[in-house]
């Protein structure tokens, strides 16, 4: 079967038995960087995408986190700094992972409708918020998926989950 027809097959339907393909192919070959694109693109398009005025500066610093990463936290802040827009995703996957760190301050909010999100992000210039069922929403079930079964460090599949949500912020630099 080929790569694009079980990816189809996984966004139409996120079953379990269809997730387990999509990992199974993934290790049993090399995948190359189109492949990847194509996922990535998949998982962006499975929720809103925002869209941000070409004109707009936007980027990002991915980062899984880890004991002691402050990366997570002060590169958007850095960035924000020099003038760029930080619309920021995260799946909560570590604990001192961005996300999962902020979580841990009271009142702050994780999940946003695209206005809030679009609302929040014009005024401060940086959001960090979950994937969720409004944005990426096949990346988070399929990552809730990868943590089931010990499939959480399969390289390619990091990197499309990476690359879908900067693609659904419009993050132009990362």
């Amino acid at each position: 079967m080929k790569f694009i027809s079980i990816i189809n097959k996984f966004s139409k339907s996120p079953t379990e038995v269809n997730m387990l393909q999509l990992i199974s192919f993934i290790e049993s070959r090399k995948i190359h960087n189109e492949e990847i694109a194509l996922l990535a693109e998949t998982l962006a398009t499975s929720g809103e995408k925002l869209n941000i005025n070409k004109n707009i500066s936007t980027a990002d610093i991915p980062s899984t986190g880890g004991p002691s990463s402050l990366t997570t936290i002060l590169c958007p802040l850095y960035l924000v700094h020099f003038g760029y827009v930080v619309p920021k995703l995260g799946i909560p996957g570590s604990p001192a992972g961005g996300v999962d760190i902020l979580a841990q301050i009271p009142g702050y909010k994780v999940h946003f409708m695209k206005e809030d999100f679009e609302s929040l992000l014009s005024k401060h210039n940086y959001i960090h918020s979950l994937a969720d069922e409004n944005f990426c929403p096949l990346d988070n079930t399929l990552f809730k998926f990868r943590k089931k079964v010990g499939k959480v460090s399969v390289f390619p599949l990091v990197i499309a989950s990476l690359l879908s949500k900067k693609i659904a912020l419009g993050v132009k630099n990362v």
